[in-house]
């Protein structure tokens, strides 16, 4: 008869081998739904040691092969780069920045759009199984396309593109200005940043004691929107010109609501290139 302690490890050695096979079918059946959501063959993945970053060789329906990187905070966002079909990364081989794609969930739908890119970068194979990757910069030239979801409505084509870009404008002026009020500071994630600047952007819509003081100490003179009244005093005390029609009008609220991960990610832009520029060393996953 076998002790109680034979017992407790046969069982343990199962409970192990059943949770193994439960992640490597998580993970294939994870791989699949995104081959089949982007339109995309992955043939290739590698990670860095700490599991920040990964990248994955692809094959893609328009394009041929090319180089995608994720990063592990930013799982909407992707980057792709030039892959040399001609090279067997025995040397240096290009890998130039070509695109980024990003989804902005909202509260009833999303915005989701492609933006070109240009930039420099090296791709090296230090063996089989591990790759060193140096990009020395990335710019953006301009928003390619994109489609949006409001609802039950989905646009798309010219349409589409015209409402992102003027969406995007005044993302990128709003977050100019969030960094000239506050620095460099880096927000760990979306809802510690929203935490942070929901009051101070749209005080109305919080409660009177996580209400700003500069919003409590001017007089009331205010503008309705809809069910909002805006403060229009607190808006002209605290926003240069060009912002405070975004705030009274409501547009600044719409924004809010339909792309706020869109204005996080705007916000931390320049931290997600920095990260992606830092020399990274990737590791061959096995299939």
């Amino acid at each position: 008869m076998e002790t109680l302690k034979k017992i407790q490890r046969r069982i343990l050695i199962f409970f192990f081998l059943y949770c193994s096979a439960c992640t490597a079918l998580t993970e294939k059946t994870g791989q699949l739904m995104e081959e089949k959501l982007l339109g995309e063959k992955i043939l290739d993945r590698y990670a860095v040691p700490e599991d920040t970053l990964l990248l994955q060789l692809v094959k893609r329906k328009k394009a041929g092969e090319e180089w995608k990187m994720n990063i592990k905070a930013w799982p909407t966002l992707h980057f792709y780069f030039f892959k040399d079909t001609g090279s067997s990364l025995h040397e240096h081989e290009s890998f130039i920045p070509l695109s980024c794609s990003f989804l902005s969930p909202g509260l009833s739908g999303w915005n989701e759009f492609t933006l070109d890119l240009t930039g420099e970068g090296t791709i090296t194979a230090a063996d089989k199984d591990m790759l060193t990757v140096s990009v020395s910069f990335i710019e953006v030239i301009d928003m390619a396309e994109g489609r949006i979801r409001r609802g039950d409505v989905r646009i798309s084509g010219s349409e589409a593109l015209d409402a992102l870009k003027n969406r995007r404008e005044r993302i990128e002026a709003l977050t100019e200005w969030m960094h000239a009020q506050n620095g460099e500071e880096i927000f760990s994630d979306q809802k510690i940043f929203e935490n942070y600047w929901k009051p101070i952007l749209l005080p109305e819509l919080c409660s009177a004691k996580k209400r700003p003081a500069l919003y409590q100490s001017n007089g009331a003179q205010r503008v309705h929107d809809g069910d909002v009244r805006w403060n229009t005093a607190y808006t002209a005390l605290l926003f240069p010109e060009e912002l405070r029609p975004l705030r009274d009008s409501g547009s600044l609220l719409r924004d809010w609501e339909e792309a706020a991960a869109w204005i996080y990610l705007s916000y931390e832009w320049n931290s997600i290139i920095k990260t992606i520029t830092e020399e990274q060393r990737f590791i061959k996953i096995k299939k």
